[in-house]
């Protein structure tokens, strides 16, 4: 089983300057709850692969980010079962905490 989670927040900020926030993937740990480190496993931390939604609000002035992802809970949280039982209702909440900590990196940013 797949958890599909989609979750999405509205910036004062236009999306040039969310996506600068964005792109470093890396910094994602500076506002992911549920993030302690990213790795990668190669030497490409940019472009195919790394997918996200930013939709131009009020003449480009202000973004809507859309964030989707699809997981496979790992077996110390769950499994299928995690999957099952309540893991979409949690990520969701633990992914629009996130998002709201993005907020202040996103509209502080030049």
């Amino acid at each position: 089983m797949t958890v599909r989670i989609t979750v999405s927040a509205d910036y004062d900020a236009t999306p040039d300057a969310v996506w600068a926030v964005l792109e470093p993937i890396e910094s994602h740990v500076e506002w992911m709850a549920d993030a302690e480190v990213i790795r990668f496993r190669g030497s490409q931390t940019r472009g195919t692969g790394t997918t996200f939604t930013l939709d131009p609000l009020d003449d480009g002035r202000r973004t809507r980010f859309t964030w989707q992802e699809e997981l496979h809970f790992p077996w110390w949280v769950g499994g299928p079962l995690g999957e099952r039982v309540g893991g979409q209702q949690l990520m969701r909440r633990i992914w629009a905490g996130n998002l709201r900590r993005l907020r202040s990196l996103v509209e502080r940013a030049p």
